[in-house]
């Protein structure tokens, strides 16, 4: 729960950012939102893994691995967090989409889990 709680607290960094377009249409589909939250709380955990001696370089790491994820997915940090904020405004469809974050997250746990 600690690595959920420091996950939203990095989207809500970025979500209270002042927005420049007023768009009502996310950029990106809730299935993409919910496959890229999935992927950032995965890298937050690889990250909490290792050892590494200062905030600064956690952060940089981070970095480093949400770009990677945004990559993956064909998108950016701008689009995924302007999406963010236009999902954020009906909290009942973000309750569910990070419900479905978390199945899928208990899923791939269990997947790991039987292959060793």
């Amino acid at each position: 729960m600690k690595k959920a709680a420091i996950f939203l607290l990095f989207l809500s960094n970025y979500a209270c950012q002042p927005d420049s377009e007023n768009s009502a249409k996310p950029e990106l589909s809730k299935e993409k939102m919910v496959a890229i939250m999935k992927d950032l709380a995965i890298s937050d955990a690889m990250i909490e893994h290792e050892l590494l001696p200062t905030n600064q370089l956690i952060y940089q790491k981070k970095l480093s691995f949400y770009e990677d994820v945004f990559e993956r997915h064909g998108t950016s940090t701008e689009k995924f967090v302007k999406s963010f904020k236009i999902y954020s405004e009906d909290l009942k469809q973000m309750d569910a989409m990070y419900d479905r974050v978390m199945e899928e997250l208990s899923e791939k746990e269990i997947e790991l889990k039987s292959d060793i």
